[in-house]
């Protein structure tokens, strides 16, 4: 679930703020430690090399921290979920929630007075992209049962075959990809195959 949704500027100053689930984060405290990051890291100076905006995440200990820094426009999104989120979901409803957003208020935060009571109508679209927090709760569950056979065809290889026995709706992608000790990326390589296959299909709550 993505638990929280924060918009923040570059001087540290809280401008949204969404909460879905039960993580959250004090909001001032959120804002300088995130401005802190970018600090540190050198993307935010006095020449910003725009190329340097991109969608980041930060691991903690039960949690993840998912944050869109746009240079241009002096804002960033920040996005608390849990570890076993779609993470290529996340970052994606980071970029939209924000595109969103700075197309509806680019001019009013320009010249913002610090009443962030004025954006609160942006709730139900960013409720519609976050669909209520669950957007990124994605579930593989194998639309058959499979055999050995499968394999032995070539229609699949031994690892797809191990993949697709754990599709059961009840684990999602990063689950799946923990519980057999690979890395994310083979999972999505694998099931994009089996779902053209037909074998498997994606549920969410």
């Amino acid at each position: 679930m993505i638990h929280s949704v924060y918009f923040i500027d570059t001087g540290g100053r809280l401008i949204f703020t969404r909460k879905y689930g039960t993580i959250e984060l004090n909001p001032d405290l959120m804002a300088g430690f995130l401005t802190a990051i970018k600090e540190f890291s050198g993307e935010i100076s006095s020449s910003i090399d725009k190329k340097k905006d991109s969608v980041k995440e930060i691991e903690m200990e039960t949690f993840n921290v998912v944050y869109d820094f746009r240079s241009a426009d002096g804002m960033m999104c920040v996005l608390l979920h849990d570890k076993k989120d779609d993470p290529r979901i996340v970052r994606g409803v980071a970029k939209i929630v924000l595109d969103g957003f700075l197309r509806k208020y680019k001019v009013d935060i320009d010249s913002w007075d610090g009443n962030i009571s004025k954006f609160a109508e942006f709730e139900p679209a960013a409720d519609e992209v976050m669909k209520g927090g669950k957007v990124a709760e994605v579930y593989p569950i194998l639309k058959k049962k499979l055999t050995p056979l499968t394999v032995k065809l070539g229609m699949i290889n031994d690892l797809e075959f191990e993949i697709a026995s754990k599709c059961d709706g009840t684990k999602t992608y990063r689950e799946i990809a923990e519980k057999m000790g690979v890395d994310l990326e083979i999972i999505y390589g694998a099931m994009t195959k089996l779902k053209d296959l037909g074998l498997v299909k994606e549920e969410t709550p």
